[in-house]
């Protein structure tokens, strides 16, 4: 792959200090940074500091002053960045929030003392990635100001290195992209006891109902079945991809017969029943495949579509009984038992 580099401007580090309005002014001069991240690039850099209005104070003749940028540290950041770093814009972008910039300096007899802490968090889009943090101390009877580039020149170029080795290191495992990527099947078994996995060539038997009957219930025979849904995920390529296992399922201690309903004509009815819900796994499994879905509602989008082919296999059990009248009404019965069995045949799903 060619690679795309930013052109290099080459530039004298110096500092300007103005003493104006009570305040200490610095300019971050771009310089040559000599690092260029292999993967990755810096997007864009955000300031999440509440005051934006300084970076420190430096203190002498017992008066303190505010350090200030001589524009916003942000911009200041991103331009020095933009000018001296050498990046690849193809490698993943990255945003670097500034979480702390503190420069405490005073005059102690012939010297000055300057204490620094800076904190940089890495950011992909919205997730936070790392965070690293730098503090540095120094006494010196030189210009106090020029240690603020200094450190803060020194800071950023360390923490670039240190995530670029750990972007290498962690970015097959971050899940930066957006949409997340869904993988369905239909299961073929199931952990649940006492429960059978619809399979076409695998028809429901009379001793499979094993529940106990229900005397106040006027039907012959009941039948017990859902669709279970099983999901794993991981990270491929920065990218979650979740494994959805869509099971429909009859319970065998859910499901009965009554002595006198004991017969083919009713054991077909139940098997029509399960290849409805067999239906309904497959329909649940297409709109799945054709919903996209984010981090942000992959988990709530799953359950609705879910709970909604739910609803939907209830109502068309519902409608097969009353076309049918519970399987008395012998062309109905016909016509949905050839129906179901048809549209099942067509499926890829089986």
């Amino acid at each position: 792959m060619m690679k795309t580099l930013r052109p290099v401007f080459f530039f004298f580090a110096f500092l300007q200090v103005a003493h104006a309005h009570a305040q200490r002014a610095v300019q971050l001069k771009q310089q040559v940074v000599v690092f260029r991240p292999l993967y990755f690039h810096v997007d864009e850099v955000i300031d999440d500091r509440k005051n934006k209005e300084n970076i420190g104070s430096i203190g002498t003749g017992g008066k303190t002053e505010p350090i200030v940028m001589d524009r916003m540290l942000q911009s200041s950041l991103r331009e020095f960045i933009q000018r001296s770093v050498h990046q690849n814009i193809q490698n993943q972008p990255i945003d670097i929030h500034i979480v702390k910039v503190n420069f405490n300096i005073s005059r102690k007899g012939n010297e000055w003392a300057e204490d620094a802490e800076i904190v940089f968090a890495f950011y992909a889009g919205d997730r936070k990635l790392i965070e690293y943090s730098g503090k540095g101390q120094k006494q010196t009877e030189e210009d106090p100001m020029a240690f603020v580039q200094e450190f803060m020149v020194k800071t950023l170029e360390s923490n670039l290195k240190r995530f670029d080795t750990w972007w290498q290191q962690n970015k097959e495992k971050v899940p930066v992209t957006q949409e997340v990527k869904m993988i369905v099947t239909i299961g073929k078994t199931i952990n649940k006891p006492n429960c059978i996995v619809y399979n076409k060539n695998r028809a429901l038997i009379i001793s499979d109902f094993e529940g106990k009957p229900e005397p106040d219930k006027i039907e012959m025979a009941a039948t017990l079945s859902g669709v279970g849904m099983e999901s794993s995920g991981e990270t491929q390529n920065g990218q979650i991809v979740l494994n959805v296992v869509l099971t429909p399922y009859f319970s065998k201690s859910g499901s009965w017969f009554k002595i006198d309903g004991t017969n083919p004509r009713v054991l077909d009815h139940e098997r029509t029943h399960f290849g409805i819900t067999a239906l309904s796994a497959c329909e649940t499994a297409r709109r799945i495949r054709a919903t996209t879905f984010y981090q942000s509602d992959y988990e709530t989008k799953l359950q609705e579509i879910l709970k909604s082919g739910t609803e939907a296999a209830n109502r068309e059990q519902a409608r097969f009984d009353e076309e049918s009248n519970h399987g008395t009404i012998a062309d109905m019965e016909e016509q949905w038992e050839r129906k179901v069995r048809d549209k099942i045949g067509k499926s890829d799903c089986y």
